[in-house]
């Protein structure tokens, strides 16, 4: 997950699941990550945005999406529906030239990955502790850096406190968090983040959830903070966003941004 806590302490949180897919097979489910963000368009009005990646040899994503959207403070929880973007559910990840992706190739054993965009937009009333969330089952069932991988769901969540911050944005990503990594290469990655209201950000590395109170388990030897095996050890900056590994095995694995 990814935690963005601006210098006005604005309270929003953003995950993002990362998979790195180092593997030159996947047996997949579908599930390989996604994010919450959302943009005020006044008046209390906000547009969510949920992205959401999908193995090309897993099943088809839905149509729609339905997030929660809760406060305990002013006693609501509400489902909103989101729609499927026109023209998403589209390769992001291309293959190198020459290659085809079990995308266009059910037969290839390079894996593909699709991003599916959803949207829909709903009037908030100030409250400072609203959650947005998305959960699905089931993880994609190639990590090998978890227990059960493919029992696990994917949970989502974004935080909005616009009761002392009116018309905040959540910060918006710029890369897909979907990078392949190549063994005995060293490789970083940043999630390209930027705030439209001109807040800093700070992240922080934690375990994936597979609901609002439940982390995935990670298998001995891995953690939030070293998720796949890498020598030297994965670094982490909490700053920047930068992560940073020199694989040494061909493997696939999960982490969350907070």
């Amino acid at each position: 997950m990814r935690t963005n806590l601006s210098l006005k302490q604005k309270a929003l949180s953003i995950i993002l699941i990362l998979l790195f897919c180092i593997s030159k097979t996947i047996n997949a489910t579908h599930v390989v990550g996604g994010d919450i963000t959302y943009t005020c368009l006044g008046g209390n009005q906000y547009q969510i945005n949920l992205a959401f990646y999908r193995d090309c040899a897993g099943v088809e994503p839905p149509i729609t999406a339905t997030v929660d959207i809760k406060s305990v403070s002013c006693v609501k929880n509400w489902n909103l529906i989101l729609t499927r973007v026109a023209g998403t559910n589209i390769e992001v990840l291309p293959a190198c030239p020459g290659q085809a992706t079990r995308c266009t190739n059910p037969q290839s054993l390079i894996p593909g990955i699709k991003e599916c965009l959803y949207s829909g937009i709903i009037t908030l009333p100030a409250c400072s502790d609203w959650v947005i969330s998305y959960s699905v089952l089931a993880r994609n069932v190639a990590i090998g850096t978890i227990v059960n991988p493919g029992g696990m769901a994917m949970y989502l969540e974004a935080k909005l406190n616009n009761l002392n911050f009116p018309c905040n944005s959540s910060p918006q990503f710029t890369n897909k968090p979907i990078p392949y990594t190549c063994v005995g290469q060293p490789f970083c990655f940043n999630h390209g983040s930027n705030d439209v209201n001109g807040d800093s950000l700070y992240f922080q590395l934690i375990t994936p959830r597979h609901s609002a109170t439940v982390n995935v388990t990670y298998l001995a030897g891995f953690s939030a903070t070293q998720p796949l095996t890498s020598s030297p050890l994965a670094t982490f900056n909490p700053l920047t966003g930068d992560f940073c590994v020199s694989p040494t095995l061909l493997q696939v694995s999960v982490l969350a941004v907070w």
